[in-house]
């Protein structure tokens, strides 16, 4: 396969001054062709018949109102294609090609024309530029070409390691971050990423915060201290602009939110591309994993928060005691709600400076020194109506808010409430019960997911041993031309004739020979010793640049790295060649 990446600039940076310099920018067209020229992809015609357009073998666009063919600014009857709507990415991988052949790739980036002026301007799209001389030979190409030529893996390459710290990697997020080599020859070995997560808080029409939403993430690279990746909703440096791929957010119309998708693919960063998991875009009561967690505990209710529940998801254990164990510490009524999302502060039905014989552990969030911190509890006076309250604490008359605080000692939000209405006090939990709470969590602001890439390039000698069984010549037999052969548009030059030694280790010395021992041709090649490229090819002329003869030829293959355990088998092979 061919692996192809390009940069975002065209997305971020188009302008057009004829229509008031707004970025008109629409999507990207990828084109393939195995001759220089792109002749073989030159294959839509217009209205007359005449060959006139590349066929892209991959198109994206943003998500707009802009999709489908033009019914503007037609071209000799033909209309542009504008895309499909699905989103924009920056890579693509060709897995229809063939090991040895020369490929010539061509990116361009396209605009939606200018339907509002006059019968409409057609879109456009910026040019393909590869320079040939009467030689045939390229003598420059534009930086949105690329001529790729696949092959097979040197024998005995191993890809290098991704190295995960699992101490570093403790989130609260539920679901799994997966980095993967995606393209070899853009690695950094030896550096080390944080992947990190954007928050942003939601509101509601009464100015109160909904719950917490993901609207994107991150990439830092720590060896060279720079951001290398991220996707949210708007770009900074340009607000009109939406950076991110795909659907890998999602936007809540009823929330005016947006949120990392449940599955994201991230576009390829220094050669690494990301698979992000979350079950769960909003907090979640994980009902499994809720309940007491010692037997014949006794019996209390809980009852969940609608609201603040999703701004403080925290895991939580309910710990009983003989004696008071936990005091409250707001100190004002003030920012207290109930599952309802009713303000409890007036008249006078919070009860502050309470005692309690229990206390909650908060299990998500530590303190500086990695222990585990506590919730607070403030007291909703239940007892008598809402404007005749007693304003005393009773433990079965009472409920209990449980909830987290600042620094300053001020109420952030309830996530559950606790209270044993109905319940006869023998029921009650006995010390030493225990009841938790638990939290299936999109990724946090918190979670950070650290990796890295190995430095060292690795050959495996077991490896090495069984892939020198898999070298081949290709084709074979040689046959007066093949596919590897570029066409020649001119007509004085003989055609370019080559086979291909596959599966070749990166440092390895191949001779031929006629079947009567003369050596015809000595190939050396020497790459570096983790390198990837195992193919070299032969141009059929012998070591005085003469045409060989048809006929039966042998190979010797011999490794030759520096490192001599490495170089204890040799490959000897045959071939035809036929004219």
């Amino acid at each position: 396969f061919v692996m192809l990446t390009w940069d975002d600039d065209a997305d971020k940076l188009t302008r057009d001054p004829f229509l008031g310099n707004i970025n008109d920018f629409e999507g990207y067209k990828l084109f393939r062709s195995t001759d220089k020229y792109f002749s073989d992809a030159e294959v839509i015609t217009d209205g007359y018949g005449t060959p006139m357009f590349l066929k892209p073998i991959f198109q994206c666009d943003l998500v707009n109102e802009y999709s489908g063919f033009t019914d503007y600014g037609l071209v000799n009857g033909a209309a542009y294609n504008l895309g499909e709507n699905t989103g924009i990415q920056h890579y693509f991988k060709d897995e229809n090609v063939q090991n040895g052949r020369t490929y010539y790739y061509a990116i361009v980036a396209y605009d939606y024309g200018a339907p509002d002026i006059g019968p409409g301007i057609a879109p456009s799209e910026n040019n393909t530029v590869i320079d040939i001389d009467e030689f045939d030979n390229i003598r420059g190409i534009g930086k949105n070409i690329a001529i790729v030529i696949p092959k097979a893996d040197a024998a005995g390459y191993v890809d290098p390691e991704i190295i995960f710290d699992s101490l570093k990697n403790n989130m609260l997020g539920t679901g799994s971050i997966e980095p993967k080599i995606a393209s070899r020859s853009q690695l950094k070995p030896g550096s080390e990423y944080i992947v990190t997560f954007d928050f942003d808080t939601a509101y509601n029409e009464l100015n109160l915060p909904i719950y917490f939403t993901n609207p994107g993430y991150s990439v830092f690279n720590k060896t060279t201290g720079q951001s290398v990746y991220e996707e949210s909703p708007v770009d900074e440096l340009n607000p009109h602009h939406v950076n991110y791929i795909g659907s890998n957010l999602v936007y809540n119309q009823e929330t005016d939110t947006w949120s990392l998708n449940q599955e994201v693919l991230s576009d390829i960063f220094e050669g690494i591309q990301l698979s992000i998991t979350q079950n769960y875009t909003t907090p979640t009561l994980d009902i499994l994993n809720t309940g007491w967690i010692t037997n014949n505990s006794g019996d209390m209710n809980i009852t969940i928060t609608s609201r603040e529940s999703k701004l403080i998801p925290w895991d939580c254990e309910i710990v009983f005691t003989s004696e008071t164990s936990y005091t409250s510490q707001v100190e004002s009524p003030l920012g207290i709600y109930d599952e309802f999302d009713n303000r409890l502060w007036f008249p006078n039905r919070i009860i502050l400076d309470q005692s309690f014989p229990f206390y909650v552990i908060n299990k998500s969030i530590l303190d500086e020194n990695g222990n585990y911190t506590l919730m607070d509890l403030a007291v909703q006076d239940y007892q008598g109506s809402s404007w005749s309250l007693d304003q005393e604490f009773n433990l079965e008359n009472d409920r209990i808010l449980v909830g987290q605080i600042d620094t300053l000692n001020n109420w952030q939000g309830t996530l559950f409430i606790m209270d044993f209405f109905n319940i006869d006090s023998i029921d009650y939990p006995e010390p030493g019960s225990r009841y938790s709470v638990n939290w299936e969590r999109n990724f946090w602001k918190t979670d950070t997911f650290e990796f890295a890439i190995d430095s060292s390039k690795q050959i495996s000698l077991d490896n090495l041993k069984n892939d020198l069984n898999k070298v081949r010549v290709v084709p074979n037999p040689y046959v007066g031309t093949n596919a590897m052969e570029e066409a020649v548009i001119n007509p004085f030059l003989n055609q370019p004739r080559k086979i291909m030694f596959t599966n070749i280790p990166s440092q390895c010395k191949i001779t031929i020979f006629t079947p009567s021992g003369v050596t015809v041709k000595t190939i050396i090649t020497n790459n570096d010793a983790g390198s990837d490229v195992g193919i070299a090819h032969w141009d059929l002329l012998n070591e005085e640049g003469l045409e060989v003869a048809a006929g039966m030829y042998l190979f010797h293959l011999k490794p030759n790295f520096s490192d001599n355990t490495l170089n204890s088998k040799e490959v000897i092979g045959k071939f035809a060649i036929i004219k």
